[in-house]
């Protein structure tokens, strides 16, 4: 027995010193994690390169190339003859003043003096001729949005613009790079030898090497015109074959940013820690109503619509939260919006009520709706045409249809090919539909609200006269007005049902500091803001 106790504890001592001797399990690993960018209002640190990448490099030239993504970047380099803020608005750069016919169709455009090009050159209005000859010529994708010029000429120091017809806020829509005429002989020679150009513009930051199909290497332009040269010194861009290739060089830290454009923040699983910026975009989603359509030809059906709808609930469900509710085509982030209105609130019980005043009520008791029209009985019975190509508009089609049920309207969802829902919306063949669109940045909205012009069948004198006074005038504060008003009349009709405003991001590693506010028309609108914290590259 004695010995049984002795082996029992010489086996307890060694289990003891076994244990003491063992190493400390280490931690398990944090997952990375991807977290809200936020502004600590450092000290500005001078120094350091930022280091970028462009994919799929079919040209350097920012007014040939067919990447808008890359076309972002280019933009480091270039000035344009307007800027655009976060909050839509625009400002001249290489533009002085300028002035507007009264009947909104012609615009003189004065040009900044002692502006010079990287490689000395000094700016002049025949370099914006020259390049807006060129994207037009090219088919640039910045092309699209200046279909309304009749012609344009360069006149010694300004540069004249004839429109087809007056465009809001036109000047927001000459956001485009300024290229030097002595780039190419023609634009025919630039479009033929695009493998060949290196950049050459008057943006704050100017091209100092170039290893062809490998890198950019870009450094701050301290004779810039605007003067405040940029915090960081250096700009380092790789030259990479594809999406996939620049995702993998944020992982490994090769990069230091890339946007949503390249990586959706909301299905990417981040192999390190970054963080996210998110900003405004007008790329607008919305419930497309039919106002010719018997049941949807009054306001109070309308509006009955929008306020049985959870946006915030579909924003969850279908952007991860990254985008802005919205019940009209104005978006609120933009410097037009009417900064007092609320959106319409998720209110079923209001939505019953704005039906009732309309004349709805369930007379059989049989869950639907239905009014007296004459001798006969209407019911209310609706359709959402939604392109079953794209299953999150399918999702928000059947969330929006669970909610109009719930407050007496029968609603069936139709899903077609994208081609037959065009056809469908061209020609009217619809009651509702799940559209997505995207609005220029001078939030133009008559191809939208007017009157002759929409697929929506929207008719309404007072928009028409709100849109044309804002095509005809440059001045902001009377413009600003105009929209304001718009805003009220909007929601007051809800000719069409507004859902959101998408969003979209800036993915950076976390040695980026500063001010930084992406605008939609310039990811780097203001880098002379950014800065780099040396300790952490």
């Amino acid at each position: 027995m004695k010995k049984c106790l002795f082996l029992w504890m010489v086996a307890c001592l060694f289990l003891m010193l076994i244990t003491a001797c063992a190493p400390e399990e280490a931690p398990a690993p944090q997952p990375a994690q991807m977290k809200q960018y936020e502004n600590q209002n450092e000290t500005p640190t001078d120094g350091g390169t930022l280091k970028l990448c462009l994919y799929e490099t079919d040209s350097l030239n920012p007014l040939i190339t067919q990447n808008t993504e890359n076309i972002q970047t280019l933009k480091l380099i270039y000035d344009s003859l307007f800027t655009v803020s976060q909050d839509l608005q625009y400002s001249p750069n290489l533009c002085e003043s300028y002035t507007v016919s009264a009947d909104g169709l012609t615009y003189q455009f004065q040009m900044k003096s002692g502006v010079y090009f990287h490689d000395g050159t000094p700016f002049t209005a025949k370099d914006v001729d020259f390049s807006l000859r060129l994207l037009l010529e090219a088919e640039s994708p910045l092309a699209s949005k200046l279909s309304d010029i009749r012609s344009y000429r360069a006149s010694g120091s300004s540069f004249e613009i004839v429109l087809k017809r007056p465009v809001a806020n036109f000047p927001a829509l000459l956001d485009f790079p300024i290229l030097s005429e002595r780039t190419a002989s023609s634009v025919k020679s630039a479009i033929d030898n695009l493998a060949e150009y290196v950049p050459n513009g008057t943006g704050i930051y100017k091209v100092q090497s170039y290893q062809k199909n490998k890198e950019l290497f870009l450094t701050r332009n301290d004779a810039y015109h605007l003067g405040q040269s940029p915090h960081i010194s250096n700009i380092l861009i790789y030259l990479v074959n594809d999406r996939a290739a620049a995702i993998s060089m944020l992982e490994n830290f090769s990069v230091d940013l890339l946007s949503s454009g390249v990586i959706n923040p909301s299905e990417y699983t981040p192999k390190r820690d970054v963080v996210s910026i998110d900003f405004a975009t007008n790329t607008f989603v919305f419930l497309g109503m039919n106002n010719e359509h018997p049941a949807l030809c009054t306001a109070l059906t309308r509006r009955a619509i929008a306020a049985a709808i959870d946006r915030d609930a579909v924003i969850r469900d279908q952007e991860s939260g990254r985008a802005v509710a919205c019940d009209i085509p104005v978006n609120p982030s933009s410097w037009l919006y009417k900064s007092d209105q609320s959106i319409t609130p998720f209110d079923p019980e209001q939505a019953r009520s704005l039906l009732s005043e309309d004349g709805w009520m369930d007379s059989d008791n049989d869950g639907k709706l239905d009014r007296s029209n004459g001798e006969t009985m209407e019911i209310l019975e609706l359709d959402i045409l939604v392109n079953q190509e794209n299953t999150q508009r399918v999702k928000t089609a059947n969330q929006i249809k669970s909610w109009l049920e719930d407050i007496g309207i029968w609603v069936t969802v139709t899903q077609v090919p994208f081609s037959a829902y065009e056809e469908k919306l061209n020609q009217k063949n619809y009651d509702m539909a799940i559209c997505e669109i995207d609005i220029s940045d001078n939030c133009d909205l008559k191809f939208l609200l007017e009157t002759g012009y929409n697929i929506y069948g929207i008719s309404n004198e007072n928009l028409d006269s709100l849109m044309l006074m804002a095509d005809k005038t440059d001045n902001l504060s009377q413009i600003g007005q105009l929209y304001q008003e718009m805003c009220t009349v909007l929601q007051q009709e809800m000719p069409i049902c507004g859902l959101y405003f998408k969003n979209a991001s800036l993915i950076l590693d976390e040695s980026l500091h500063g001010n930084i506010k992406p605008s939609v028309s310039n990811l780097f609108y203001n880098i002379r803001e950014w800065f780099l914290n040396l300790e952490d590259q």
